[in-house]
């Protein structure tokens, strides 16, 4: 990586060597073990050059790299709804489900006194946090031992301080990533997914992940949408990045770093009929 620091340090493990790349299996060991590569059409980072990618961001963008929420939104949609709406060009189009890749990603933390049902949800928070660790703000301080952000404290099993996880992914053929905000509802299973790939040593950037969304409830009954994530099949459309793409991959979030680090979670990111 360059001399800046990754939003998300977790995301480029080192092996004792310092090769950040070496728990990533050539083409040639993916094939050997059966495995069907990720074609190299499947994505436009992996043909992506870094010259190019930087000069259409400062042409587009400007030296400063975007504003807040300048990159676009993949929502969780409301009313329990299992379509995604997905940003193009030309327009949104719905899909049930979509492939892509997590380039980066980062906890962030927000509380308000007056709850969304009294207020509607269109106020800046009281305190929170971009990296879920220190709160600025009233209460402030360390989000691991605040009081809000023990469970129960929001009302049954909830969090007064709602926590989401912000996904920055390359799609398709998108030159830019693409911001999924995990609502608290869909943490559980996130997570889970995360520390399934911890387990078997892969970093979240070095595979293909499907995004889907089942219907479920609340533990109040009230329906809603969750986010599932899963790796497609690995013999027939290939879920593990080679070395040489997940190189890519890498030199990629250098790139965008300065877009990722400027993204913010709104207030709508927050507001989950689970949480």
């Amino acid at each position: 990586m360059s001399d800046k620091q990754p939003v998300q340090t977790a995301l480029v493990p080192e092996d004792d060597d310092g090769d950040m790349l070496s728990v990533v299996p050539t083409a040639d060991s993916l094939t050997a073990q059966g495995k069907a590569l990720v074609p190299g059409d499947a994505f436009a980072i992996f043909n992506l050059s870094r010259n190019r990618l930087r000069a259409v961001i400062e042409a587009n963008m400007g030296e400063s790299g975007g504003g807040l929420f300048d990159l676009d939104r993949i929502k969780v949609p409301g009313a329990a709804g299992t379509t995604w709406a997905l940003p193009g060009l030309s327009g949104e189009t719905a899909e049930q489900k979509f492939d892509a890749i997590v380039v980066d990603w980062r906890d962030t933390r927000a509380f308000w006194k007056v709850g969304f049902d009294q207020s509607g949800g269109g106020t800046p928070p009281d305190c929170s946090s971009d990296d879920a660790i220190l709160g600025v703000g009233d209460p402030g301080g360390a989000c691991r031992t605040c009081p809000k952000a023990v469970f129960g404290s929001g009302g049954g099993n909830r969090q007064a301080c709602k926590l989401t996880r912000l996904l920055f992914i390359a799609r398709g053929q998108n030159t830019l990533p693409e911001v999924i905000a995990v609502p608290p509802g869909s943490l559980r299973d996130t997570r889970k997914f995360f520390s399934r790939l911890t387990s078997n040593g892969i970093p979240i950037w070095a595979v293909r992940v499907r995004f889907e969304l089942e219907k479920t409830k609340s533990t109040q009954g009230i329906p809603y949408a969750r986010i599932i994530m899963s790796l497609p099949d690995e013999a027939k459309e290939g879920a593990y990045l080679s070395r040489e793409q997940a190189a890519k991959v890498v030199g990629y979030a250098e790139d965008v770093q300065p877009l990722i680090k400027a993204a913010r979670a709104s207030v709508e990111d927050y507001i989950d009929s689970a949480a």
